[in-house]
């Protein structure tokens, strides 16, 4: 399943509220960090920025690299 190193691939604007036609933009991040207890991890991507996600987002939201 997930571990950490794993590259991971998701859109990094999704959540950013514009009154602008929406864009998207592909961000490929390496996993950081796995709360196995409260099923979440967070992804370092973009210059040293971080992005958290819920297990339940794996195949929604953020895609598992091979």
């Amino acid at each position: 399943m997930l571990q950490v190193g794993q590259k991971v691939r998701f859109d990094s604007l999704q959540f950013v509220g514009s009154s602008v036609e929406k864009m998207k933009a592909d961000t490929i991040g390496t996993v950081v960090y796995i709360n196995e207890r409260h099923r979440w991890f967070s992804v370092l991507h973009s210059e040293n920025q971080r992005s958290s996600f819920k297990f339940s987002e794996i195949g929604q939201n953020v895609y598992l690299c091979k």
